[in-house]
């Protein structure tokens, strides 16, 4: 399995399917062909990315936004006691 590249300072190109503006920084999923998916996060720009790459990298980009702002406990329960 190929390294997805990080490309930055490039417009990513694809067609939009999600987005999340309301967080500390816009987070974007787009495609650009079957099995292509790209993850913007701010600036950072991941693309080549498979149907799994892309959702893992989604995900993680929205849960790590949202513990930036609060809004989630990222605390493990090691880490707590």
């Amino acid at each position: 399995m190929a390294k997805p590249r990080k490309v930055v300072a490039q417009k990513p190109r694809g067609t939009l399917c999600h987005q999340v503006l309301d967080l500390n920084w816009d987070i974007q999923l787009l495609q650009e062909g079957p099995n292509d998916f790209t993850v913007v996060y701010g600036s950072s720009v991941r693309d080549g990315l498979t149907y799994n790459e892309a959702a893992l990298e989604y995900g993680a980009v929205i849960m790590h936004a949202l513990a930036c702002r609060g809004l989630l406990n990222s605390n493990t329960k090691e880490e707590e006691s």
